[in-house]
């Protein structure tokens, strides 16, 4: 019976950690999209001040 516990513990901490893995990669994700959208407005504000 305690065996039994144990492994359910064990799948049950694996998933929450499983969860955290795609939540935190979900976040990284998303703060590269902000980045790249803030460099892409940077630059064409930048070509904008150039002018023609």
């Amino acid at each position: 019976m305690a065996a039994g516990s144990l492994a359910l513990a064990a799948c049950f901490v694996a998933s929450i950690r499983a969860g955290y893995a795609a939540v935190n990669a979900a976040e990284a994700q998303a703060g590269s999209a902000v980045a790249a959208q803030a460099t892409l407005q940077t630059a064409e504000k930048d070509a904008d001040a150039m002018g023609p």
